[in-house]
């Protein structure tokens, strides 16, 4: 396996998916619509695709397949982006953060 994780849906990924892609430190080939919020999570960890374009699914795991720096470095990145958006303590801190600019 090249350690690519891949969400192919005729319609999108999930966002349940796309976040438990991100954190396992493989890049992620995913389909989504233009400017959705699934694309702009996938951009950090990967590739995205229009849900209709199987070619372009198959050219971005095998982008990803033969380049081992590119998959280490977007499935880091990946990494990064779910600890510091999904985490437990990045999810309290950022939902304090906003009450705390609340009540002041």
């Amino acid at each position: 396996a090249y350690g690519v994780t891949n969400a192919w849906s005729k319609s999108a990924a999930t966002p349940e998916s796309i976040y438990g892609a991100g954190s396992t430190f493989k890049p992620v080939v995913a389909t989504a619509g233009a400017g959705s919020q699934i694309e702009k999570v996938v951009r950090a960890a990967g590739c995205v695709v229009a849900p209709s374009d199987l070619d372009g699914f198959v050219k971005g795991i095998e982008r990803f397949a033969d380049d081992a720096d590119l998959r280490r470095r977007f499935g880091q990145q990946g990494r990064e982006f779910a600890v510091r958006n999904f985490a437990k303590e990045g999810i309290l801190s950022k939902a304090f953060s906003k009450y705390l600019a609340n009540i002041h």
